[in-house]
């Protein structure tokens, strides 16, 4: 998960630096890329269910831990899918340098997390209570960070205009500068044009003069 995060915040910090015909395409990776996090995510997670009756004693035979197992499983496998799409949003909003964000979404997270995590011990919990908290984490970074992500006054929509209008503006400014040497290119040719021209007539009129006396 570390080197999705790495992938997906180098590739939009790439993409945004650059500018160009690549703004859009961050928005289009990272889609197909929340897109596969859950379709995987979710493949796992019926294939784990599926085969939920046979695996878990590939690991322990002891009643306790194939209890517990069975308790904590569904937790694991409902929270594949929201974990994947997690990490690539990460990666989106650390690509785009939305630092500042990401820290108020994780803390608004985790202050959401600590109710149900306090309330292990005096609940009974146990495990599955510690599973409880992690579900609400996850699934708090991954509504902050879809909003953010999602929101017109969101990093990525932001620089993508900034950067379009900004080459917007350097493309006119380029055909501008063009036009405008290209203009005084003319000019000039045509002012040496002219010049040889006068240089022409007042030779000939010289030679023609010194014949006629002559």
């Amino acid at each position: 998960m570390g080197l999705n995060v790495a992938a997906v915040s180098t590739t939009v910090a790439e993409w945004l630096a650059a500018g160009k015909a690549r703004i859009s395409r961050h928005k289009k990776v990272t889609d197909h890329l929340l897109q596969l996090g859950s379709a995987l995510g979710l493949t796992l997670a019926a294939a784990f269910t599926l085969a939920s009756l046979h695996w878990p004693h590939l690991y322990s035979q002891d009643s306790e831990v194939l209890s517990a197992v069975s308790v904590l499983l569904p937790w694991a496998l409902l929270m594949l899918p929201i974990n994947a799409m997690a990490y690539v949003l990460d990666g989106a909003l650390v690509g785009a340098e939305d630092f500042r964000f990401m820290v108020l979404a994780m803390t608004r997270s985790v202050v959401a997390a600590m109710g149900p995590l306090l309330m292990v011990e005096s609940a009974g919990l146990g495990l599955a209570g510690v599973w409880h908290a992690q579900a609400v984490l996850m699934l708090g970074r991954v509504t902050t960070l879809g909003f953010r992500y999602t929101s017109p006054e969101g990093r990525l929509p932001h620089c993508s205009r900034k950067l379009s209008v900004g080459y917007e503006q350097q493309t006119a400014d380029t055909h501008i500068n063009v036009f405008a040497s290209s203009s005084s290119v003319t000019y000039e040719l045509l002012d040496h044009v002219l010049y040889e021209a006068r240089i022409s007539f007042v030779e000939e009129d010289l030679v023609l003069n010194v014949a006629w006396r002559s």
